[in-house]
């Protein structure tokens, strides 16, 4: 009797080994489908990854390729903080879509120290000394917009007019002519795509940053425009926004207790 109870006993101990090995099985299973999920490289975001790191490494301003837009409603906290952005093949794929659109004759960028700029020439926007927006101009910046939502960069819109005198009750000159013209711009990417006002800025140069001389009908053409200019890392920083200019406010109440005790 004895001698049956400890070979019972034996035999049942002799097949635990199977529940460690089982358990050990299971848990190498579950790290080799960890292993073969992580393994499985999404390569349009590899893609993307590697040139935002290029970027990165050789100082240039990048852009995550097809990175969620980020823009639209962005504080200008965050948006003046942004991270390097390639601004030259951004502007070539706006390049490419303007070409698609049929819009290259209206349509122009280039790439200066404030970042890229877009020349959108002025026929195409608004009638002669006029600063409302035409229903060409609010289709032709329906199409830019979308491209424009891609960054988180700020945009500076100027207004640009030729030499032409102008002295109307409206516009006694061309600075009111060109300043009316970005603000109808800015009033129309605020209002009608929700860009945050925080974002976009306003400023009319006249006729006094021409691209062209103003010596025949076709130069003059070329200097009245709208630029639209998104800002580089660098000139984001220098933007004059909520996140950095300085505060006054509490130096000029302190200017008018220290004149109240003197008096």
């Amino acid at each position: 009797m004895s001698s049956r109870k400890k070979h019972e006993e034996e035999q049942e101990n002799s097949e635990r080994w199977l529940l460690t090995y089982c358990d050990l099985i299971t848990l190498l299973l579950a790290f080799f489908v960890v292993m073969y999920s992580m393994s499985q490289v999404d390569a349009k975001k590899f893609g993307s990854m590697s040139i935002h790191l290029r970027s990165i490494l050789t100082g240039q301003i990048g852009v995550l390729k097809d990175a969620p837009s980020i823009a639209g409603k962005a504080e200008f906290g965050n948006i003046a903080m942004v991270q390097p952005i390639d601004l030259q093949l951004f502007g070539e794929s706006i390049t490419r879509a303007v070409k698609d659109k049929g819009l290259k004759k209206k349509v122009v960028l280039a790439m200066d120290e404030r970042g890229l700029v877009v020349h959108v020439m002025d026929s195409a926007l608004f009638e002669l000394g006029k600063a409302n927006l035409t229903p060409e101009a609010q289709s032709m910046l329906d199409q830019l917009v979308p491209h424009l939502l891609r960054v988180p960069n700020p945009i500076r819109v100027e207004g640009h007019t030729d030499n032409a005198p102008i002295k109307t009750a409206l516009y006694p000159s061309n600075w009111e002519l060109s300043a009316a013209r970005a603000t109808a711009v800015v009033r129309y990417l605020v209002e009608k795509h929700d860009i945050s006002p925080l974002r976009v800025s306003a400023t009319g140069y006249g006729e006094f940053r021409p691209l062209a001389t103003n010596d025949s009908v076709a130069s003059r053409a070329k200097n009245r425009r709208i630029d639209l200019v998104i800002l580089s890392a660098k000139n984001a920083m220098e933007e004059p926004t909520p996140a950095n200019i300085p505060q006054t406010e509490e130096k000029d109440e302190e200017v008018s207790e220290e004149r109240t005790e003197q008096e």
